[in-house]
């Protein structure tokens, strides 16, 4: 059978790498103590949100071979609120060379909007 992307399911989703995912690792919270145990992995979790993210697609258009949408999305809720989010997007973006979130100062100051002189416009 000749691999399309319908047809391979990794053609269409970056995955972390190794070593991505050892410099995130230690910011993602464990699995909680109790209760039943987890469905999926945490790096499996984190490649659904990073899907959504960067395709900027709806969560429900996860493909099925990532965890279920709604999962992904409580995971990145709770993790906006609690600030986990920001420490994990600030360590990818280090790794990839980049300046973290909010390092740079906009034309118009630090906000990069705003309004000049007081005036609409």
């Amino acid at each position: 059978m000749i691999r399309t992307r319908t047809s391979d399911p990794t053609a269409d989703a970056p995955r972390l790498t190794d070593q991505q995912w050892a410099a995130v690792e230690p910011f993602v919270p464990a699995c909680k103590a109790g209760g039943r145990p987890a469905k999926y992995t945490r790096r499996a979790i984190l490649d659904a949100i990073l899907y959504a993210l960067r395709r900027e697609c709806t969560w429900r258009d996860i493909p099925p071979y990532l965890p279920h949408w709604n999962t992904a999305f409580c995971y990145y809720r709770e993790w906006q609120k609690d600030g986990t989010w920001d420490r994990i997007e600030t360590v990818l973006r280090l790794a990839q060379g980049r300046e973290p979130p909010g390092s740079r100062a906009g034309p118009r100051g630090p906000g990069g909007a705003g309004q000049r002189d007081g005036r609409r416009g």
